[in-house]
């Protein structure tokens, strides 16, 4: 069976080594690079099947690097899972605008950061088959289940739909495709900061509905 492909990216050498060894032990590929340009370059040329980045980055942090990642016709359904010490709510949001799938705090949990790998590699049927059981329509409020959890799940089974969020200040709307998020308004108006606005809310009640 074909093995799948990891790429690393991370300036710091200690991480890059640590985390080959350790995903090299569970039998996937893995190919590194020391920044966001060297990753983009690699990405391209060897088109691996989930990406591991650091945000922190000379020449291109993580965030264009993904941003560039996502922008490509042939790379943007790659995972981009991000493996940062930047954690607060701006940075995740940040991280997610731009197409990040996951964010793992570092020094990371090492059975955390494989069950991320594996939901999205190796597990990804068993997860879709789990789900396409599930109501195509479910609702519930954020401080039980927060923006970036219910963005997982589409994200993980590729569907498409919609994020409603009522929240103290106005109502937000998601649009899903494949995944990815395409589109967001808040109160029907569609601004250059919706996404980060509603990606930062942390209260409210949310409906999520899978086309």
């Amino acid at each position: 069976m074909k093995k799948h492909k990891i790429l690393i990216v991370d300036d710091e050498p200690q991480y890059c080594q640590v985390m080959s060894l350790q995903l090299s032990a569970r039998g996937y590929d893995v190919i590194t690079a020391r920044d966001g340009l060297e990753g983009f370059v690699t990405a391209v040329k060897e088109r691996p099947d989930l990406i591991l980045a650091d945000v922190l980055m000379p020449n291109i942090d993580g965030y264009e690097f993904c941003a560039q990642t996502k922008a490509h016709p042939e790379l943007k359904y790659i995972p981009v899972i991000f493996i940062t010490a930047k954690i607060d709510q701006a940075s995740r949001a940040k991280g997610y605008a731009v197409g990040g799938a996951r964010f793992i705090t570092k020094p990371f949990d090492e059975e955390e950061l494989f069950k991320a790998i594996d939901l999205r590699l190796k597990d990804r049927d068993k997860v879709r088959r789990f789900y396409a059981n599930k109501a195509e329509k479910f609702s519930g409020d954020l401080k039980t289940v927060n923006i970036f959890n219910l963005l997982d799940i589409f994200s993980l089974n590729s569907w498409s739909g919609q994020i409603t969020i009522d929240h103290p200040t106005g109502q937000g709307i998601l649009e899903i495709g494949a995944g990815e998020v395409m589109r967001c308004t808040i109160d029907g108006r569609e601004e250059m900061d919706s996404l980060m606005t509603v990606l930062g809310w942390e209260e409210g009640k949310f409906t999520a509905e899978r086309l």
